[in-house]
């Protein structure tokens, strides 16, 4: 398109163009940074911080039908009820390095002073794990989660 003293000048459409372009890149580094930090996540064993102020782990190593397992209780000592408790269960090796992982799930909600007890398959056979709590939603008065 012609301006009126014979130079170009750039159509709206040119203009969005360039800034689609502009944020498609700015979309594509920032992906770039969630996806490197993703891959550096993975690598590591996370829980929830600071679960130990409203849960005790009370568990044990053992075995049921000749396969190792991990059981015990969820103790809520929080102040409002828990639901959709998950725990990580860790595998060691002799010096304390995790080996192993598996998620298990506490279907049951847990009342303030209540607990709940778990059972789930040993990750691997190291005889030795650590087991943490990785999340959990608190139920709000009136049933909301939180």
């Amino acid at each position: 398109m012609l301006g009126s003293d014979g130079r170009g000048v750039r159509s709206d459409a040119a203009a969005e163009g360039d800034m689609m372009t502009s944020l498609g890149r700015c979309a594509a580094a920032g992906l770039g940074g969630v996806l490197l930090l993703a891959t550096t996540a993975a690598a590591q064993n996370f829980a929830a911080v600071g679960w130990e102020k409203f849960f005790r782990l009370e568990w044990e190593a053992g075995a049921h039908r000749d396969r190792p397992m991990v059981s015990g209780h969820v103790v809520n000592e929080y102040g409002a009820p828990a639901t959709r408790i998950q725990l990580l269960v860790e595998g060691l090796d002799s010096s304390g390095a995790v080996v192993a992982t598996t998620v298990a799930y506490v279907f049951s909600e847990v009342q303030p002073g209540g607990r709940a007890y778990f059972e789930v398959p040993a990750p691997g056979p190291s005889g030795t794990y650590r087991v943490r709590l990785l999340s959990w939603e608190r139920i709000e008065a009136g049933g909301d989660h939180r």
